[in-house]
């Protein structure tokens, strides 16, 4: 599941966008790669939410490919209200670079999905989260 195949359905501020190209450089083929990016307010309680509809019903491992930057930010992510997991999207000195990050194992039925981001920095800590993908590995 592509980042910016994902529907914007409410931002709770900042500036959100699945129109924004990632630099080819954190990928071995030029591939014109896009990504989901949110600039959080960086408030307690910020939050993105994003759909999806998902087509099998299923057990799924779900990773996420997050793309890091110096002003990467950290982020709780819920899908359909599991997981819960901490992401941190922040390179600390490199200037871009991509991370795998397992995310854990949901049930989903056909239909329409939420993900859920929420801010989860302290004072004066980065609010940007870029996401490339999600995917989702069947179980069962």
């Amino acid at each position: 599941m592509e980042g910016e195949s994902l529907e914007i359905k409410h931002s709770s501020g900042g500036w959100v966008s699945p129109d924004v190209w990632a630099h080819e450089s954190l990928y071995e083929e030029v591939s014109g790669h896009k990504v989901m990016i949110w600039h959080a307010p960086r408030e307690p309680n910020d939050e993105l939410q994003l759909n999806f509809v998902w087509p099998e019903a299923g057990t799924y491992k779900v990773k996420i490919n997050k793309v890091l930057t110096k002003e990467g930010g950290k982020f709780q992510i819920y899908l359909n209200e599991e997981l819960g997991e901490m992401l941190d999207f922040s390179s600390g000195e490199v200037e871009n670079a991509t991370e795998k990050q397992k995310l854990g194992t949901v049930q989903l039925k056909p239909g329409p999905q939420q993900l859920r981001l929420q801010w989860a920095g302290e004072k004066g800590e980065g609010g940007e989260m870029r996401l490339d993908y999600l995917k989702f590995a069947k179980i069962d």
